[in-house]
């Protein structure tokens, strides 16, 4: 069975004066903050990396975590960086850590102090499963650490989870696939240094004083944020209605396109029953033809004008008779081709002067 989770943020010191390039987000142990205390073990670290894996994103910094606050307002969610992660033998590193210029500034500065992790854990053993993202804070939550600048007091942010239980595997352990792009593969020493903890997951979890938190709040957060992207929405229900004007609008496109697809093959048999109607009385085709020619044109209209083009016309007579016409002769007994005749001729390699002793054939009367 699953345990409840739910999401929490925390505060952290930051590791140096200047903008770093990596620094550790938790280390191996329990972890003691104003709200309870939380575990990362060797378990929680390989339901982070497999939570992080399954993403296949960079994860992100943001500015007090408002890109995951679900009353925030555009552009409160800008970034102010991002990070891959790393598992080591004494905790879980964000490694390459790219700042925006405006939060390299602002650190170098001091206007931030801390960063706060965004993540969920179990309730009833305050075990870390997923770290959703880091965001740069002035109100530190963790206990004892040492920070390089001066702390002012803790907080915690916390938010109720209600969506339904996902992630089983996670909780328990398991690691999904690792993902096609190498950034987010862990290395070897992070397979080594899981391995080497695997007797961790039996030891008590810690108790915790916070409700620990689902996986599935960072895709719910996920899922609003993409959403308010493609609409340029902030607010929930503005959203909502925007993503429903936009279905009703494909929905609307979907029915022209049928509309317009119905037009054009409309428009396409006219064009091929004039064709036709006009091939029928030059003698091209018989009327017996005219269903499979008018089928031929309607799969192509560029195959049956070809087929007519090099078609010989056949003399129409009254009473429906049709005589293929007769070329005029260059001496006694023999029967000039035209130009069409001889192309055809060659083309199904059929005998010219078999070819033109067929051209003398009797009248036949067409059906019909």
């Amino acid at each position: 069975m699953q345990k409840p989770r739910h999401t929490v943020g925390l505060s952290t010191p930051m590791p140096s004066s200047a903008p770093p390039v990596e620094f550790q987000i938790w280390p191996f142990g329990e972890i003691e903050t104003t709200k309870g205390t939380f575990l990362f073990d060797r378990a929680a670290a390989r339901s982070v990396l497999g939570a992080w894996r399954m993403y296949g994103n960079r994860l992100t910094i943001d500015y007090e975590h408002k890109a995951v606050d679900p009353d925030r307002r555009a552009g409160d969610g800008k970034s102010a960086g991002s990070f891959l992660l790393e598992v080591r033998s004494d905790g879980l590193y964000a490694v390459d850590v790219r700042w925006t210029p405006p939060a390299f500034a602002a650190l170098s500065n001091k206007e931030w102090l801390y960063f706060s992790p965004y993540f969920s854990a179990e309730q009833d053993s305050g075990r870390i499963l997923e770290l959703i993202n880091l965001a740069l804070t002035n109100i530190p939550a963790t206990r004892n650490m040492t920070p390089l600048v001066a702390a002012s007091r803790s907080y915690l942010a916390m938010e109720d989870d209600k969506d339904k239980e996902q992630a089983a595997a996670l909780a328990e352990g398991d690691t999904p696939p690792p993902s096609d792009d190498d950034s987010a593969a862990p290395s070897s020493e992070e397979d080594e240094t899981l391995a080497d903890g695997e007797d961790d997951e039996d030891k008590p979890a810690a108790a915790s004083a916070v409700p620990a938190a689902k996986p599935t709040t960072a895709a719910a957060s996920r899922i609003v944020a993409a959403a308010s992207a493609a609409t340029g929405k902030s607010d929930p229900a503005e959203i909502v209605g925007a993503l429903t004007a936009l279905s009703k609008t494909q929905r609307v496109n979907v029915s022209l396109s049928k509309r317009v697809a119905e037009l054009e093959r409309k428009l396409l048999r006219g064009d091929v029953v004039a064709m036709v109607n006009a091939a029928v009385r030059s003698g091209k085709l018989t009327p017996a033809e005219r269903e499979w020619a008018l089928s031929y044109g309607m799969e192509s209209p560029g195959k049956l004008r070809g087929y007519l083009d090099v078609t010989p016309q056949r003399a129409v007579v009254a009473g429906g008779e049709t005589r293929e016409p007769r070329a005029s002769n260059t001496g006694a007994g023999t029967v000039a081709l035209s130009d069409v005749e001889r192309r055809i001729c060659e083309n199904a390699g059929i005998d010219p002067v078999k070819f033109a002793e067929a051209k003398n054939r009797p009248i036949r009367f067409s059906e019909g």
